[in-house]
C-alpha cells in the first residue's frame, strides 16, 4: 500500500482503497509529498496523519465493482462468486471491501476526512496548501467496466437489511460519523 509523506511538513497521508487514494497520489506530489510504500511507523512517529473515510455502503458498492473488474475471472463467474459469498454473509472480497479501520490500526491519532464535495478544501486545510484536486477518479475515468447496478442490487438483496453486514462494518460507520 502506498502512502504519501511530506517530510518538511511532517504529514502522512494514509491510503485506504476506494477512498480517493489514486487521485491524491497524483496531486500530493505537487505539494511536496513523496509517494512511498507504507513506511515503518517508527520512522514517522512525530508526524501527523490524515486519511479519507468514505461512507461504508458507498465504498462497499464501489469495492465490489472494483473486485469484479479485477478478479481476472469472467465477469459472469465473478458475479456468481459474489452472490454465493453474500448468501453466506461473507462481505469481504479483497482490499477494496476490507473494513477501512483496519488501515488505521497502527496509528494512534489520525485526522479523518469525510469523502464529500468539499474534499479539496478539507485537504488543503490539513496540508496548508491551496490546490484544486478536481474530479475524483471513477471507474469510468479509468476505462473499467461498470457493474454498479449489479453491485447496488447485491447490496439491496444481501446487505441492506442484514445486521451482520452492519456489525462487520460497524467501526467504519463509527469512523464516518466522527470524520470531518
Amino acid at each position: 500500500m502506498e502512502w504519501c509523506i511530506n517530510h518538511d511538513k511532517k504529514i502522512v497521508f494514509i491510503t485506504i482503497d476506494r477512498n480517493a487514494g489514486t487521485t491524491l497520489r497524483e496531486f500530493l506530489p505537487k505539494c511536496g509529498f513523496e509517494v512511498v510504500e507504507k513506511p515503518f511507523i517508527d520512522k514517522v512517529i512525530d508526524y501527523s496523519f490524515f486519511a479519507i473515510i468514505r461512507d461504508p455502503v458507498d465504498r462497499w458498492i464501489s469495492g465490489v465493482n472494483e473486485y469484479i473488474c479485477y478478479t481476472g475471472e469472467e465477469v459472469s463467474e465473478s458475479k456468481q462468486f459474489v452472490k454465493s459469498e453474500l448468501s453466506n454473509n461473507n462481505f469481504y472480497f479483497d482490499q477494496h471491501t476490507r473494513p477501512q479501520y483496519k488501515n488505521l490500526t497502527m496509528i494512534e491519532e489520525c485526522n479523518l476526512i469525510k469523502l464529500d464535495d468539499n474534499l479539496s478544501g478539507k485537504i488543503n486545510n490539513v496540508i496548508n496548501e491551496n490546490i484544486n484536486f478536481g474530479v475524483l477518479n471513477s471507474v469510468h475515468d479509468r476505462g473499467l467496466d461498470n457493474h454498479h447496478i449489479f453491485c447496488v442490487e447485491m447490496f439491496n438483496v444481501y446487505c441492506k437489511n442484514n445486521e451482520k453486514f452492519y456489525k462487520f462494518y460497524q467501526k467504519d460507520f463509527e469512523l464516518y460519523e466522527i470524520a470531518t
